[in-house]
């Protein structure tokens, strides 16, 4: 495997994801994993909106 940039790039995409989901389920009062989407820790009005944001931005530029 020559280029390892694709993988590399998903497995971060993956862990920034993750960990986003993690800590925005630990920081964020009644949010459950099974009931509640990831995008409603960071849109408009939420909270933690501003520790949040970075990791699913990070998630979707490791994406594309």
């Amino acid at each position: 495997m020559k280029n390892k940039l694709p993988y590399y790039a998903g497995l971060g995409a993956g862990i920034a994801y993750l960990l986003g989901d993690i800590l925005g389920g630990i920081v964020t009062p009644h949010y459950s994993y099974s009931s509640n989407a990831v995008s409603e820790l960071i849109q408009a009005g939420a909270k933690n909106r501003l520790l949040l944001s970075p990791f699913l931005f990070i998630h979707a530029i490791l994406i594309i």
